[in-house]
């Protein structure tokens, strides 16, 4: 991941394996610790597709804060191409196969 500010928050990581994306139910999630001066997470996952959403959670709450427009106010990214607004699982679906770096932007 890159555009992340390190030591302001946790960064959330949610991987979906089909249409819940990204506001269903995830698959596996996991967390970076925002204090550990940290901006990269190994997981392991079994050959498919997959859609990764993230952000970085400046104040600890669990959930990507939203104005009174529903426009973020954290910074987020998601997996496949870049596409403005909330991407589908087709936008953002890649296909794991074997060992490999998936690199997301948040802005």
């Amino acid at each position: 991941m890159f555009g992340i500010t390190l030591n302001q928050g946790d960064v959330r990581i949610g991987i979906f394996n089909r249409q819940e994306f990204p506001n269903g139910k995830q698959f596996k999630g996991a967390i970076i610790d925002g204090s550990k001066n940290k901006s990269s997470k190994t997981l392991e996952l079994t050959s498919g597709d997959y859609a990764i959403a993230v952000f970085q959670d400046t104040n600890y709450n669990k959930v990507l804060d939203k104005n009174f427009f529903g426009i973020p106010k954290e910074k987020y990214g998601f997996s496949g191409s870049d596409v403005f607004g909330e991407p589908t699982f087709d936008e953002a679906k890649i296909t794991v196969n074997g060992s490999q770096t998936i690199l997301i932007r948040i802005d």
